[in-house]
C-alpha cells in the first residue's frame, strides 16, 4: 500500500512539474509575454516522474520487483534491472520528445 501511495504522490507530483514547466510557458505565449523562460529539466522530468507513478499506483509492489534484480543479480549487475532500464529510457525519450515540442510550440508563437 504505501508503494500505491508513493505512486500517487509521484503522480501529483508531476502534474505540477507539468504545470509549471510545460503549460505555463504554453500559456504565457498565448498571452503574448515578452519574455518566455523554459526548462530542459523540468520538461524532461515531467514524463519521467508520471511514468514511475502510475507504474508504482497501478502494479504496486509488483512494479518495484519487475524494475529492480534480485539481490544476487544485483551484485553483478546493479540494482535496476533491464526491465527497469528500459522503462526509464522510456520515460526519458519522451521526456525530450516533450521539451522538442514545447520548443516547437513556442517558435511556432514566435519565440526562440
Amino acid at each position: 500500500m504505501k508503494i500505491r501511495l508513493g505512486g500517487l504522490l509521484l503522480i501529483l507530483g508531476g502534474l505540477v512539474l507539468g504545470y509549471f514547466f510545460i503549460y505555463t510557458p504554453v500559456e504565457e505565449a498565448t498571452q503574448g509575454a515578452k519574455t518566455i523562460s523554459t526548462s530542459m529539466k523540468g520538461a524532461v522530468l515531467t514524463p519521467m516522474v508520471l511514468v514511475l507513478g502510475i507504474g508504482m499506483l497501478i502494479w504496486g509492489e509488483r512494479f518495484t520487483t519487475v524494475i529492480s534484480n534480485t539481490p544476487e543479480k544485483a551484485k553483478r549487475y546493479g540494482k535496476t534491472s533491464l526491465v527497469g532500464w528500459m522503462v526509464l529510457g522510456t520515460a526519458m525519450l519522451s521526456g525530450f520528445g516533450v521539451y522538442y515540442w514545447l520548443e516547437n510550440a513556442l517558435k511556432a508563437y514566435g519565440y526562440y
